[in-house]
């Protein structure tokens, strides 16, 4: 459901996986645009599509953030399993509903974290979690994007507070899910924000600061911005804990920049661990094959909403 940007890469990979049985999106031009190598049935609505009951047992949810829920919980209560983009919802009273679709109608709901899946980001979540870091002092994570005008001007729900909800939501609400699945819960918010660059564009703020004090006693001090100078430069974090000091950059976590630690224990999994959208695809597929629904990430992703509402005070 949804044939924009990140479409493609759904797209590949239920091939890889499977069989593309139908398409749905409003545009009939962006459906015959996907590169497929199987026929597939195309609806120009939601509501259609659902009322013909394609022959699948899951839905892929690539829709405008403020359709999330509404279309999942349509699909979980019609019986297919679902994997929906991020954000799980730009309300978390919707995500609570998501939830009680998916266990209400004994179905399988993912959210896509594909950046949890990184090799270097697995490596840290096990450095923290074996207990080999030591108290986590605190971190510093560092968003700088670039979204120009004409980014926000391609889609009608782009920069629309009630259908997109802010740049935490579309932009770095992984890394927001970062954070809770290394730290946990937070137990104290301040955040700002404002608009200096996209004024005509977007009706949410384009940077922002937050320090989030975690139960554990971590501090995070966070700075995002989609206002970079023609590109991405980074998204980086900065971690100082009791047993050493890693930075891992690049523009979306990626890089290892530095590990002093010391036991010398900061260790990378094989080069060759899936990652990415297959990684979600192959743990999606392994949870309905074994019949074991993951609600652990599933709540999480809800903590990431609640998180985001009230870092800017909803």
């Amino acid at each position: 459901m949804g044939c924009g940007h990140i479409s493609q890469k759904h797209v590949h990979e239920i091939h890889r996986t499977g069989e593309l049985i139908a398409l749905c999106d409003p545009s009939i031009e962006r459906m015959k645009s996907i590169r497929s190598i199987s026929e597939f049935e195309m609806y120009t609505s939601f509501d259609e599509m659902m009322s013909h009951s394609p022959k699948a047992n899951s839905i892929i949810i690539c829709t405008p953030n403020a359709m999330h829920a509404s279309q999942s919980i349509a699909a979980l209560n019609q019986g297919y399993h679902v994997l929906c983009e991020k954000p799980m919802a730009i309300h978390s009273t919707d995500a609570k509903k998501m939830i009680d679709a998916a266990d209400r109608n004994n179905r399988q709901l993912s959210i896509v974290k594909q950046i949890r899946h990184n090799t270097v980001i697995r490596a840290l979540k096990a450095w923290i979690d074996s207990g080999k870091s030591g108290k986590v002092f605190s971190i510093l994570l560092n968003c700088a994007w670039n979204r120009n005008h004409e980014y926000y001007a391609s889609s009608a729900w782009r920069g629309k507070k009630d259908q997109d909800g802010g740049i935490l939501y579309t932009q770095f609400s992984h890394f927001i899910d970062l954070l809770i699945w290394l730290l946990g819960d937070v137990v104290n918010v301040h955040s700002c924000f404002n608009n200096v660059h996209h004024m005509n564009s977007s009706q949410f703020e384009d940077q922002g600061s937050a320090i989030l004090q975690f139960m554990n006693d971590a501090l995070v001090t966070l700075h995002f911005s989609v206002n970079s100078f023609d590109k991405n430069i980074e998204t980086s974090l900065l971690i100082i804990a009791e047993n050493g000091n890693i930075k891992i950059g690049g523009k979306y976590c990626d890089i290892v920049e530095f590990a002093n630690t010391k036991r010398n224990d900061f260790e990378m999994q094989a080069a060759n661990s899936v990652e990415g959208h297959a990684a979600v695809y192959d743990q999606f597929i392994e949870n309905i094959k074994t019949n074991h629904f993951d609600r652990k990430s599933l709540y999480e992703a809800s903590k990431t909403v609640e998180l985001i509402e009230r870092m800017y005070g909803q």
